[in-house]
C-alpha cells in the first residue's frame, strides 16, 4: 500500500489524504479466483491455456462451475460429427486445467 498526502504549506494537517494498493494485477486476479469469482477464473484459464490454443468460457450455476472449451485454431472446420463443435481433446484440457483449479481452490464452488 502506499499513501499520497496534500498538505498545504504552513497547515497543520494533510487536506486530504489519498490510499494505493499496490498489489500486481495477478495477484489480484488470483484472490479473485480464489473467492470463487467465475470471471476471474475464466480469464486465468484462458491466460494458461493460450499456447494450447484453447478458449474456455466459464458459467456459475447455483454452486456449479461449467467451463466451456473450444480451440482457437483458424482450420477449416471438418465436414465430420467428430470435430462439428470445435471442441479440443478432452483429456488434454482436462490435464491442463485441473492442476490450475486445485491452485487457485475456489471457494463458494
Amino acid at each position: 500500500d502506499a499513501c499520497i498526502l496534500l498538505q498545504v504549506q504552513g497547515e497543520p494537517r494533510p487536506d486530504w489524504m489519498l490510499r494505493i494498493d499496490l498489489t500486481p494485477p495477478v495477484e489480484i486476479l488470483k484472490n479473485w479466483a480464489r473467492w470463487g469469482s467465475q470471471a476471474a477464473i475464466g480469464r486465468i484459464l484462458n491466460q494458461k491455456l493460450e499456447e494450447s490454443n484453447v478458449k474456455v468460457r466459464a458459467t456459475l450455476k447455483e454452486s456449479t462451475l461449467h467451463l466451456f472449451c473450444e480451440t482457437l485454431t483458424a482450420e477449416k472446420p471438418s465436414r465430420s460429427p467428430k470435430n462439428k463443435h470445435n471442441a479440443p481433446a478432452k483429456a488434454k484440457v482436462m490435464a491442463a486445467i485441473a492442476p490450475i483449479l486445485d491452485t487457485l481452490a475456489p471457494q463458494g464452488i
